[in-house]
């Protein structure tokens, strides 16, 4: 099992032609969740959950592997409050770069409020640093306990979230 990333198996019965996926228990359900029932995320707590998701993250990373939905829901916790990456309906392998140049992806993946500008502008984009960036979201809605950008309006979305951030410099 491979901390901080949640375990799943399949299983699949012929007869009925019908997938099943059975998943490691999230017993205190999703950092969501948490952040709604509690509001305040103390900062031990904060820097705890992040360091397992940075760990998590920098896992699939090192094995080519990218997210591409990382968001508060997709972040599971189990009995003793770790949290488990899990959801990689989007993720994406084979991305290490070759020859030192990192793949691009041009695929919209994730969630707005979570979204890096360079997938809002709708550009090709480095999915390991949109997978950074979104991380940097889901702390500040630990820190502050609501999301930093409101995703109702896609326009002034855009036009915040890319506020002083220069093209390919993220």
């Amino acid at each position: 099992m491979v901390p901080f990333i949640k375990s799943c198996a399949y299983w699949c019965h012929l007869k009925q032609c019908r997938v099943y996926i059975v998943m490691e228990l999230a017993e205190n359900g999703s950092l969501l969740d948490i952040i709604r029932r509690d509001t305040y995320i103390d900062e031990v707590r904060a820097r705890r959950w992040f360091q397992h998701i940075v760990d998590g993250v920098e896992y699939c990373h090192e094995r080519g592997v990218v997210h591409r939905d990382i968001k508060c829901e997709n972040l599971l916790m189990d009995i003793e409050y770790n949290i488990k990456l899990s959801d990689f309906g989007f993720a994406r392998g084979h991305m290490k770069p070759k020859n030192g140049v990192s793949p691009l992806s041009e695929t919209f993946c994730g969630s707005y409020a979570y979204a890096s500008p360079e997938i809002l502008r709708g550009v090709p984009y480095q999915p390991q640093l949109s997978d950074i960036w979104s991380m940097g979201v889901v702390l500040y809605a630990v820190v502050f306990g609501r999301l930093p950008f409101d995703d109702t309006n896609y326009n002034q979305l855009l036009k915040v979230s890319s506020r002083h951030i220069q093209p390919g410099t993220f």
